[in-house]
């Protein structure tokens, strides 16, 4: 009897193994991805962040039917460099959205849409491709980056 009751408990131990090991690949993308920094400066300015994307789900929801002040400012942390594009779809205001590629504290803008306007039909959309990688987006207001002279080149420091 002993030995029929390890042969029904070894698949079920290999599948258990399998499903360990697929979770724990599926979540070390996303190791890097912590809510780390409160700020971050560009040139003299500070600028609060106020709201983090840090999962799949937030980064799909992003500002979606959000009010945008001039002080909104979210962060949309990615574990790993890539080129992630981003649309306007249900958005209540323009945005700017700048793109950063950071090492620790330290990146430089490599992108930048700026004045990305509203989009309230997902079939008509703009696609904002950023042509470069990045591990961080930065969206805030219309007009952001260009009140704070952001551009392809500058370098954000983020702390907190």
């Amino acid at each position: 009897m002993a030995h029929n009751e390890l042969r029904l408990t070894l698949p079920v131990v290999l599948v258990l193994a399998v499903f360990i090991l697929a979770l724990l690949q599926v979540t070390s993308m996303f190791a890097g991805v912590a809510r780390q920094f409160s700020y971050f400066n560009v040139g003299s300015e500070r600028f609060n962040i106020t709201s983090w994307a840090l999962n799949p789900a937030e980064w799909q929801h992003g500002l979606m039917n959000t009010t945008v002040t001039n002080s909104t400012i979210m962060i949309f942390e990615f574990g790993n460099e890539g080129v992630y594009s981003f649309w306007m779809y249900d958005t209540y205001s323009s945005l700017d959205i700048i793109w950063v590629n950071a090492s620790g504290e330290t990146g430089r803008v490599v992108y930048v849409a700026a004045d990305a306007p509203t989009c309230a039909d997902s079939e008509t959309c703009a696609v904002y491709d950023p042509h470069a990688y990045a591990n961080y987006v930065i969206e805030a207001k219309a007009g952001f980056a260009q009140r704070n002279n952001i551009t392809v080149g500058t370098k954000v420091m983020f702390g907190g």
